[in-house]
Protein backbone atom coordinates (compact mmCIF):
# COMPACT_ATOMS: atom_id res chain seq x y z
CA UNK A 1 0.00 0.00 0.00
CA UNK A 2 1.40 3.58 -0.92
CA UNK A 3 2.40 5.85 1.65
CA UNK A 4 -0.70 8.17 0.23
CA UNK A 5 -3.02 5.21 1.02
CA UNK A 6 -1.75 4.77 3.99
CA UNK A 7 -2.23 8.19 4.92
CA UNK A 8 -5.73 8.17 4.08
CA UNK A 9 -6.76 5.50 5.51
CA UNK A 10 -5.46 6.57 8.76
CA UNK A 11 -7.28 9.65 8.27
CA UNK A 12 -10.03 7.65 7.75
CA UNK A 13 -9.59 5.83 11.41
CA UNK A 14 -9.22 9.22 13.29
CA UNK A 15 -12.54 10.33 11.84
CA UNK A 16 -14.04 7.29 12.51
CA UNK A 17 -13.08 7.06 16.36
CA UNK A 18 -13.97 11.15 16.45
CA UNK A 19 -17.41 9.91 15.45
CA UNK A 20 -18.18 6.98 17.65
CA UNK A 21 -17.13 9.42 20.50
CA UNK A 22 -19.34 12.43 19.48
CA UNK A 23 -21.78 9.78 19.29
CA UNK A 24 -20.76 8.19 22.68
CA UNK A 25 -20.74 11.35 24.11
CA UNK A 26 -24.83 11.98 22.75
CA UNK A 27 -25.94 8.54 23.95
CA UNK A 28 -24.63 9.35 27.17
CA UNK A 29 -26.44 12.42 27.53
CA UNK A 30 -29.59 11.01 26.42
CA UNK A 31 -29.45 8.51 28.88
CA UNK A 32 -28.47 10.39 31.58
CA UNK A 33 -31.36 13.21 30.39
CA UNK A 34 -33.56 9.85 30.99
CA UNK A 35 -32.44 9.55 34.77
CA UNK A 36 -33.68 13.21 35.11
CA UNK A 37 -37.01 12.39 33.81
CA UNK A 38 -40.12 11.82 35.91
CA UNK A 39 -42.34 10.66 33.38
CA UNK A 40 -42.53 8.94 30.41
CA UNK A 41 -45.13 11.03 28.11
CA UNK A 42 -45.60 9.68 24.33
CA UNK A 43 -46.80 12.67 22.50
CA UNK A 44 -49.97 11.82 19.91
CA UNK A 45 -49.09 14.84 17.44
CA UNK A 46 -45.42 16.00 16.06
CA UNK A 47 -45.04 19.08 14.35
CA UNK A 48 -41.68 18.95 12.01
CA UNK A 49 -40.30 21.53 12.12
CA UNK A 50 -40.48 25.38 12.59
CA UNK A 51 -37.70 28.39 12.92
CA UNK A 52 -37.61 30.08 15.52
CA UNK A 53 -39.01 33.42 13.19
CA UNK A 54 -41.97 31.82 12.55
CA UNK A 55 -42.53 31.04 16.02
CA UNK A 56 -41.36 33.92 18.15
CA UNK A 57 -40.83 36.63 15.55
CA UNK A 58 -43.77 36.61 13.07
CA UNK A 59 -46.09 34.78 15.77
CA UNK A 60 -46.02 33.90 19.54
CA UNK A 61 -45.99 30.67 20.72
CA UNK A 62 -49.51 31.47 22.13
CA UNK A 63 -50.95 32.04 18.97
CA UNK A 64 -48.98 28.97 17.24
CA UNK A 65 -50.74 26.98 20.45
CA UNK A 66 -54.01 28.29 20.12
CA UNK A 67 -54.05 27.22 16.12
CA UNK A 68 -53.65 23.61 17.12
CA UNK A 69 -56.82 24.03 19.69
CA UNK A 70 -58.73 25.06 16.74
CA UNK A 71 -57.23 21.65 15.30
CA UNK A 72 -58.74 19.49 17.85
CA UNK A 73 -62.04 21.50 17.89
CA UNK A 74 -62.40 20.66 14.53
CA UNK A 75 -61.65 17.12 14.93
CA UNK A 76 -58.28 17.79 12.34
CA UNK A 77 -55.55 16.17 14.90
CA UNK A 78 -56.90 14.67 18.57
CA UNK A 79 -56.25 16.16 21.63
CA UNK A 80 -53.23 15.28 24.39
CA UNK A 81 -49.46 16.01 24.07
CA UNK A 82 -47.84 17.71 21.32
CA UNK A 83 -44.37 17.99 20.31
CA UNK A 84 -42.90 21.34 18.27
CA UNK A 85 -39.78 21.12 16.60
CA UNK A 86 -37.60 24.71 16.69
CA UNK A 87 -34.21 23.56 15.71
CA UNK A 88 -32.56 26.48 17.31
CA UNK A 89 -31.10 27.21 20.97
CA UNK A 90 -32.95 29.81 22.78
CA UNK A 91 -34.00 30.53 25.98
CA UNK A 92 -37.39 31.14 25.21
CA UNK A 93 -38.04 28.01 24.11
CA UNK A 94 -37.54 26.73 27.90
CA UNK A 95 -40.61 28.29 29.01
CA UNK A 96 -42.85 26.33 27.07
CA UNK A 97 -43.17 22.65 27.45
CA UNK A 98 -44.37 21.94 24.05
CA UNK A 99 -41.07 22.90 22.11
CA UNK A 100 -38.09 20.74 21.43
CA UNK A 101 -34.80 21.20 19.86
CA UNK A 102 -35.30 17.23 18.08
CA UNK A 103 -37.97 15.35 18.32
CA UNK A 104 -35.89 11.89 17.82
CA UNK A 105 -33.53 13.14 20.90
CA UNK A 106 -36.52 13.92 22.93
CA UNK A 107 -38.08 10.15 22.24
CA UNK A 108 -35.16 8.65 22.52
CA UNK A 109 -34.68 9.99 26.79
CA UNK A 110 -38.52 9.67 27.41
CA UNK A 111 -40.07 6.58 25.72
CA UNK A 112 -36.73 4.63 25.05
CA UNK A 113 -35.26 1.94 27.43
CA UNK A 114 -31.67 0.96 28.29
CA UNK A 115 -31.62 -1.77 25.59
CA UNK A 116 -32.86 -0.02 22.80
CA UNK A 117 -30.94 2.92 23.03
CA UNK A 118 -27.64 0.14 23.02
CA UNK A 119 -29.22 -1.52 19.81
CA UNK A 120 -29.43 1.87 18.23
CA UNK A 121 -25.54 2.50 19.27
CA UNK A 122 -24.83 -0.51 17.65
CA UNK A 123 -26.64 0.45 14.53
CA UNK A 124 -24.72 3.36 14.42
CA UNK A 125 -21.20 1.84 15.03
CA UNK A 126 -22.18 -0.65 11.78
CA UNK A 127 -22.81 2.42 9.98
CA UNK A 128 -19.67 4.48 10.51
CA UNK A 129 -17.31 1.36 10.20
CA UNK A 130 -19.00 1.09 6.17
CA UNK A 131 -18.92 4.93 5.16
CA UNK A 132 -16.14 7.23 3.86
CA UNK A 133 -16.09 10.25 6.22
CA UNK A 134 -14.77 12.82 3.83
CA UNK A 135 -16.62 15.75 5.98
CA UNK A 136 -17.16 14.43 9.37
CA UNK A 137 -20.00 17.09 9.82
CA UNK A 138 -22.06 15.87 6.71
CA UNK A 139 -21.41 12.20 7.80
CA UNK A 140 -23.01 12.76 11.31
CA UNK A 141 -25.58 14.55 9.88
CA UNK A 142 -26.18 11.76 7.33
CA UNK A 143 -26.25 9.20 10.38
CA UNK A 144 -28.39 11.30 11.94
CA UNK A 145 -31.28 11.18 9.94
CA UNK A 146 -30.62 7.83 8.29
CA UNK A 147 -29.71 5.24 11.08
CA UNK A 148 -30.98 7.23 14.43
CA UNK A 149 -33.95 8.78 13.52
CA UNK A 150 -35.31 5.85 11.68
CA UNK A 151 -34.34 3.56 14.64
CA UNK A 152 -36.08 5.80 17.21
CA UNK A 153 -39.32 5.55 15.15
CA UNK A 154 -38.69 1.73 14.27
CA UNK A 155 -38.50 0.95 18.05
CA UNK A 156 -41.67 3.29 18.72
CA UNK A 157 -43.90 1.81 15.74
CA UNK A 158 -43.14 -1.72 17.46
CA UNK A 159 -45.22 -0.72 20.52
CA UNK A 160 -47.35 1.72 19.67
CA UNK A 161 -51.22 1.23 19.69
CA UNK A 162 -52.62 4.07 18.43
CA UNK A 163 -52.46 6.50 15.39
CA UNK A 164 -50.37 9.75 15.79
CA UNK A 165 -50.49 12.82 13.60
CA UNK A 166 -47.50 14.00 11.81
CA UNK A 167 -47.79 18.17 10.79
CA UNK A 168 -44.92 19.81 8.53
CA UNK A 169 -44.99 22.86 6.35
CA UNK A 170 -43.68 23.02 2.86
CA UNK A 171 -40.37 24.87 3.91
CA UNK A 172 -39.31 21.71 6.00
CA UNK A 173 -40.84 19.07 4.11
CA UNK A 174 -37.04 17.88 3.56
CA UNK A 175 -36.47 18.48 7.07
CA UNK A 176 -38.63 14.87 7.79
CA UNK A 177 -37.19 11.76 9.12
CA UNK A 178 -36.79 9.08 6.25
CA UNK A 179 -39.64 6.69 8.60
CA UNK A 180 -42.49 9.84 7.78
CA UNK A 181 -43.14 9.27 3.58
CA UNK A 182 -41.49 5.47 3.61
CA UNK A 183 -43.20 3.20 6.48
CA UNK A 184 -45.92 2.52 8.81
CA UNK A 185 -48.30 4.27 7.02
CA UNK A 186 -51.24 2.83 8.39
CA UNK A 187 -50.50 4.08 11.91
CA UNK A 188 -49.50 7.61 10.89
CA UNK A 189 -52.09 10.48 9.73
CA UNK A 190 -49.72 13.36 7.88
CA UNK A 191 -50.84 16.73 7.67
CA UNK A 192 -49.60 19.66 5.56
CA UNK A 193 -50.51 22.64 7.16
CA UNK A 194 -49.88 25.69 4.23
CA UNK A 195 -48.25 28.20 6.37
CA UNK A 196 -47.19 30.06 2.81
CA UNK A 197 -49.54 29.51 -0.21
CA UNK A 198 -47.68 30.08 -2.96
CA UNK A 199 -48.20 27.06 -4.15
CA UNK A 200 -48.74 28.16 -7.96
CA UNK A 201 -45.91 27.64 -10.14
CA UNK A 202 -44.06 30.82 -12.30
CA UNK A 203 -42.19 28.82 -15.27
CA UNK A 204 -41.14 30.54 -18.37
CA UNK A 205 -43.23 30.57 -21.60
CA UNK A 206 -40.27 28.21 -22.88
CA UNK A 207 -39.76 25.97 -20.60
CA UNK A 208 -40.09 22.51 -21.80
CA UNK A 209 -40.78 20.64 -18.45
CA UNK A 210 -43.73 22.99 -18.14
CA UNK A 211 -46.51 20.25 -18.47
CA UNK A 212 -45.01 18.88 -15.71
CA UNK A 213 -47.56 19.04 -12.65
CA UNK A 214 -46.16 20.83 -9.38
CA UNK A 215 -45.31 19.15 -6.22
CA UNK A 216 -45.93 15.45 -7.41
CA UNK A 217 -42.76 14.58 -4.70
CA UNK A 218 -46.31 15.14 -2.03
CA UNK A 219 -48.37 12.85 -3.93
CA UNK A 220 -49.47 10.02 -1.92
CA UNK A 221 -47.40 11.25 1.09
CA UNK A 222 -49.81 13.88 2.09
CA UNK A 223 -53.01 12.53 3.72
CA UNK A 224 -54.66 16.33 4.02
CA UNK A 225 -53.47 19.57 3.04
CA UNK A 226 -54.66 22.52 5.03
CA UNK A 227 -54.72 24.97 2.92
CA UNK A 228 -56.49 29.23 2.31
CA UNK A 229 -59.15 28.64 0.02
CA UNK A 230 -61.77 27.13 -2.56
CA UNK A 231 -59.06 28.11 -5.04
CA UNK A 232 -56.52 26.39 -3.38
CA UNK A 233 -58.36 23.41 -2.80
CA UNK A 234 -59.52 23.09 -6.52
CA UNK A 235 -55.95 23.58 -7.88
CA UNK A 236 -54.59 20.99 -5.54
CA UNK A 237 -57.60 18.70 -6.59
CA UNK A 238 -56.62 19.70 -10.36
CA UNK A 239 -52.73 18.24 -9.81
CA UNK A 240 -53.85 14.95 -7.93
CA UNK A 241 -52.64 16.08 -4.20
CA UNK A 242 -55.17 14.48 -2.61
CA UNK A 243 -58.04 15.83 -0.01
CA UNK A 244 -57.53 19.20 1.17
CA UNK A 245 -59.34 21.39 4.16
CA UNK A 246 -60.29 24.82 3.60
CA UNK A 247 -59.05 26.44 6.60
CA UNK A 248 -58.28 30.04 5.54
CA UNK A 249 -55.18 32.48 5.74
CA UNK A 250 -52.73 30.22 7.77
CA UNK A 251 -50.09 32.74 9.49
CA UNK A 252 -50.05 31.57 13.08
CA UNK A 253 -51.41 35.02 13.98
CA UNK A 254 -53.73 36.22 15.60
CA UNK A 255 -56.88 37.09 13.11
CA UNK A 256 -58.59 38.88 15.78
CA UNK A 257 -56.10 42.16 15.18
CA UNK A 258 -58.36 42.76 11.68
CA UNK A 259 -59.64 45.63 12.59
CA UNK A 260 -59.54 49.34 11.38
CA UNK A 261 -58.46 51.83 13.29
CA UNK A 262 -60.06 55.32 12.95
CA UNK A 263 -57.92 57.81 11.13
CA UNK A 264 -56.85 61.02 12.78
CA UNK A 265 -57.01 62.85 9.28
CA UNK A 266 -58.30 61.81 5.78
CA UNK A 267 -56.13 59.79 3.80
CA UNK A 268 -55.17 56.35 1.78
CA UNK A 269 -52.74 53.84 2.71
CA UNK A 270 -51.05 51.08 -0.07
CA UNK A 271 -48.88 48.56 1.35
CA UNK A 272 -46.50 47.13 -0.47
CA UNK A 273 -45.44 43.06 0.34
CA UNK A 274 -42.00 43.37 -1.33
CA UNK A 275 -39.76 39.66 -1.87
CA UNK A 276 -36.14 41.16 -1.53
CA UNK A 277 -34.53 39.02 -4.61
CA UNK A 278 -31.71 37.66 -3.62
CA UNK A 279 -27.61 38.04 -4.31
CA UNK A 280 -26.91 35.78 -7.21
CA UNK A 281 -30.94 34.47 -7.52
CA UNK A 282 -31.50 31.20 -9.57
CA UNK A 283 -33.12 30.79 -12.48
CA UNK A 284 -36.38 32.66 -11.19
CA UNK A 285 -39.02 35.44 -11.64
CA UNK A 286 -37.75 37.01 -8.73
CA UNK A 287 -34.81 39.00 -10.14
CA UNK A 288 -32.90 42.37 -8.83
CA UNK A 289 -34.24 43.60 -12.39
CA UNK A 290 -37.96 42.42 -11.71
CA UNK A 291 -37.87 43.83 -8.13
CA UNK A 292 -36.04 47.07 -9.22
CA UNK A 293 -39.21 47.48 -11.89
CA UNK A 294 -42.08 46.74 -8.93
CA UNK A 295 -40.85 48.98 -6.22
CA UNK A 296 -40.44 51.56 -9.06
CA UNK A 297 -44.49 50.59 -10.34
CA UNK A 298 -45.87 50.90 -6.87
CA UNK A 299 -44.31 54.41 -6.01
CA UNK A 300 -46.12 55.34 -9.74
CA UNK A 301 -49.20 53.41 -8.62
CA UNK A 302 -48.88 55.97 -5.17
CA UNK A 303 -48.65 58.84 -7.41
CA UNK A 304 -51.62 57.50 -9.83
CA UNK A 305 -54.43 56.63 -6.73
CA UNK A 306 -53.37 60.38 -5.12
CA UNK A 307 -54.17 61.99 -8.06
CA UNK A 308 -57.03 60.19 -9.33
CA UNK A 309 -58.56 60.63 -5.55
CA UNK A 310 -56.93 64.22 -4.27
CA UNK A 311 -55.51 62.60 -1.12
CA UNK A 312 -52.62 62.13 0.27
CA UNK A 313 -51.03 58.49 -0.12
CA UNK A 314 -48.53 56.61 2.08
CA UNK A 315 -46.97 53.56 1.08
CA UNK A 316 -45.51 51.34 3.16
CA UNK A 317 -43.52 48.24 2.15
CA UNK A 318 -42.44 45.03 4.07
CA UNK A 319 -40.19 42.82 3.14
CA UNK A 320 -40.82 38.89 3.51
CA UNK A 321 -38.10 39.11 5.91
CA UNK A 322 -34.57 40.67 7.60
CA UNK A 323 -31.89 41.52 4.93
CA UNK A 324 -29.35 38.98 4.80
CA UNK A 325 -25.90 39.77 4.24
CA UNK A 326 -24.00 38.12 1.63
CA UNK A 327 -27.56 36.19 0.53
CA UNK A 328 -29.97 39.23 -0.25
CA UNK A 329 -29.17 41.98 -2.66
CA UNK A 330 -26.92 44.80 -1.13
CA UNK A 331 -27.89 47.36 -4.22
CA UNK A 332 -32.00 46.24 -3.76
CA UNK A 333 -31.80 47.06 0.08
CA UNK A 334 -29.69 50.30 -0.74
CA UNK A 335 -32.17 51.68 -3.48
CA UNK A 336 -35.01 50.93 -1.11
CA UNK A 337 -33.15 52.84 1.69
CA UNK A 338 -32.89 55.38 -0.91
CA UNK A 339 -36.35 55.63 -1.54
CA UNK A 340 -37.17 55.67 2.28
CA UNK A 341 -34.85 59.09 2.84
CA UNK A 342 -36.56 60.85 -0.11
CA UNK A 343 -40.06 60.20 1.51
CA UNK A 344 -41.66 58.26 -1.32
CA UNK A 345 -42.62 55.01 1.27
CA UNK A 346 -41.80 53.54 4.71
CA UNK A 347 -40.12 50.21 5.73
CA UNK A 348 -42.08 48.36 7.98
CA UNK A 349 -40.95 45.63 10.22
CA UNK A 350 -40.90 42.37 8.81
CA UNK A 351 -42.49 40.41 11.55
CA UNK A 352 -45.56 43.38 11.72
CA UNK A 353 -49.18 41.25 12.04
CA UNK A 354 -50.38 40.75 8.85
CA UNK A 355 -54.13 40.83 9.30
CA UNK A 356 -53.55 44.51 11.57
CA UNK A 357 -51.51 45.87 8.58
CA UNK A 358 -53.53 44.35 5.93
CA UNK A 359 -57.00 45.39 7.67
CA UNK A 360 -56.08 49.04 7.80
CA UNK A 361 -55.24 49.28 4.23
CA UNK A 362 -56.48 51.20 2.09
CA UNK A 363 -54.67 48.82 -1.07
CA UNK A 364 -53.06 45.93 -0.69
CA UNK A 365 -50.03 45.22 -3.48
CA UNK A 366 -47.33 42.20 -4.24
CA UNK A 367 -45.16 40.35 -6.30
CA UNK A 368 -47.01 37.06 -7.54
CA UNK A 369 -47.95 35.31 -5.97
CA UNK A 370 -47.03 36.07 -2.59
CA UNK A 371 -49.67 35.15 0.36
CA UNK A 372 -50.50 38.58 2.06
CA UNK A 373 -52.24 39.71 -1.61
CA UNK A 374 -55.07 36.63 -0.24
CA UNK A 375 -55.42 37.76 2.79
CA UNK A 376 -56.05 41.19 1.72
CA UNK A 377 -58.44 39.21 -0.57
CA UNK A 378 -60.57 37.23 2.18
CA UNK A 379 -60.65 40.78 4.54
CA UNK A 380 -62.31 41.92 1.28
CA UNK A 381 -59.39 44.94 0.96
CA UNK A 382 -58.97 45.80 -2.71
CA UNK A 383 -55.81 43.69 -3.71
CA UNK A 384 -53.88 42.78 -7.17
CA UNK A 385 -50.42 41.51 -8.02
CA UNK A 386 -47.75 43.97 -9.72
CA UNK A 387 -45.41 41.66 -12.12
CA UNK A 388 -43.62 44.69 -14.13
CA UNK A 389 -40.61 42.96 -16.03
CA UNK A 390 -42.02 39.76 -16.36
CA UNK A 391 -41.83 38.58 -20.12
CA UNK A 392 -41.38 35.47 -20.96
CA UNK A 393 -43.14 34.10 -17.85
CA UNK A 394 -46.20 32.04 -17.47
CA UNK A 395 -48.35 34.19 -15.06
CA UNK A 396 -51.91 33.10 -14.62
CA UNK A 397 -54.25 33.83 -11.42
CA UNK A 398 -57.05 32.52 -12.84
CA UNK A 399 -57.79 30.23 -9.72
CA UNK A 400 -57.21 33.24 -7.07
CA UNK A 401 -59.38 35.92 -8.84
CA UNK A 402 -56.72 38.70 -8.07
CA UNK A 403 -55.57 41.04 -10.93
CA UNK A 404 -51.75 41.00 -11.86
CA UNK A 405 -50.95 44.24 -13.31
CA UNK A 406 -48.02 44.29 -16.17
CA UNK A 407 -47.44 47.59 -16.90
CA UNK A 408 -48.37 51.01 -16.63
CA UNK A 409 -51.32 50.76 -19.35
CA UNK A 410 -52.76 48.06 -16.99
CA UNK A 411 -52.19 50.21 -13.75
CA UNK A 412 -54.29 52.98 -14.91
CA UNK A 413 -57.19 51.05 -16.29
CA UNK A 414 -56.91 49.19 -12.69
CA UNK A 415 -56.95 52.63 -10.73
CA UNK A 416 -60.28 53.91 -12.76
CA UNK A 417 -61.71 51.12 -11.20
CA UNK A 418 -61.19 51.24 -7.81
CA UNK A 419 -64.26 52.66 -5.84
CA UNK A 420 -62.93 55.43 -3.36
CA UNK A 421 -65.15 54.08 -0.59
CA UNK A 422 -63.11 51.13 -0.44
CA UNK A 423 -59.73 53.01 -0.66
CA UNK A 424 -60.82 55.47 2.50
Amino acid sequence: MSPLNLFFEFKQHLKRKLATFIIKAFLFFVQSARVLTVKRIFPKIFFYSLTYEQIFKNSNPESLLEFIKQLEKKGLVPSGEIKIEMKKLSLARLFYREFVFDIETYLAYRCLGTRELREIFRRLRHEIEITNVDSLYTAIDQWKSSCFDLSIWECIYESLDEEIFILTTPTSINKMPCIYFDSFKMKTKRLMIWYSNNSYQILREDNRENRNLPHQNLKGKIDLHLVWSEHQSRYFEQIGLGASFVWGPITFQDPSSSKRRKKSKPGLTIVYFDVTPMKNPPDTIYTIDFALANLNAAIELKDMIEKRFGYPVNLILKQKREFQKGHHSEYYRDFVKQQEKRGLLRIESPYVNLFSIIANASLVIGVPFTSPIQIGQFLKIPSCYLAFNSSGWRLSSDLLKIPIIRNIQEMREYVDTLPLLELM
